[in-house]
């Protein structure tokens, strides 16, 4: 069964909210687990809820093939955020050999001030029949992924079993583990956009002397990243005042593979905390 009872997606409790046929949203609780130094909630957690219902949308529409995901954009307005934030998914293309959707971000504790907006692409991948459970196409259905068991008890970053080795080169590493990976094994896709802001955010306050957080991030899904570890490089692409932009590369170590390259846009958090 995907996830397993110890997964990221049980631990940040996403509420995937179906109707009407298609995938609604998800919405993420923002505790302070999930808050980066600026005090906005991380933008990789923002990532991994418009991963997930990008996806799901996606692959209902794509059925009974599959999907793998190829490019997932997400850009921020940098305001305060209350919380929980409603990821809303609506459909731009589904086709022969791929589906693209776009994700708009609310603060649901802010009147739903918009947080952001996003896109997700996915290449289809063919197969003879479905293989969801019978009721994944209902027309309605809420799904927590949170279980009894299931919580944070300290920073989420702070879970996941991560080493810096260099932070001026944005060196992170995280090992395989059930914890982060997906349905087929390799790393979960908000993970990648997780480790993307961790190494951009090391190299940029490395340069910078002080905190930054990252605000918008754009990847490629090179490869499925099925062995691990998993290791992070940047190179600082661009400064104009408390911005920087980064360029991460993300290796799958035991596979010898780049699985991803990104740029991720950093500010120094002083300046976008309330």
């Amino acid at each position: 069964m995907y996830p397993p009872a110890n997964h990221m997606l049980r631990d940040l409790a996403l509420v995937l909210e179906r109707g009407g046929g298609l995938v609604d949203r998800v919405v993420i609780p923002t505790p302070a687990e999930v808050r980066g130094a600026h005090g906005g909630v991380r933008a990789g957690i923002l990532a991994t809820g418009v991963d997930v219902v990008a996806a799901v949308l996606a692959v209902r529409s794509l059925a009974p093939d599959w999907l793998a995901t190829t490019d997932l954009s997400l850009w921020t307005y940098g305001t305060p955020q209350r919380g929980p934030i409603a990821c809303e998914a609506r459909l731009l293309r589904s086709g022969r050999s791929n589906a693209v959707v776009e994700v708009s971000l609310y603060d649901e504790g802010a009147d739903r001030a918009p947080v952001g907006v996003a896109t997700a692409a996915f290449a289809r991948i063919r197969r003879e029949r479905a293989a969801e459970p019978a009721d994944f196409f209902e027309e309605r259905k809420v799904i927590e992924f949170a279980t009894a068991g299931s919580h944070l008890d300290r920073p989420f970053v702070d879970k996941l079993g991560l080493t810096v080795g260099d932070a001026a080169r944005g060196i992170v590493e995280l090992p395989r583990t059930e914890y982060t990976i997906n349905s087929f094994g390799s790393l979960q896709g908000g993970m990648v956009a997780m480790l993307v802001e961790l190494a951009a955010e090391a190299a940029a306050g490395a340069a910078a002397g002080t905190p930054h957080a990252v605000l918008d991030l754009s990847i490629r899904y090179l490869e499925a990243g099925a062995r691990g570890p998993y290791r992070t490089a940047a190179t600082l692409l661009r400064r104009a005042g408390d911005q920087i932009l980064a360029r991460v590369e993300i290796l799958d170590v035991g596979a010898d593979k780049c699985m991803a390259v990104a740029t991720a846009n950093t500010r120094a958090a002083a300046m976008v905390a309330p």
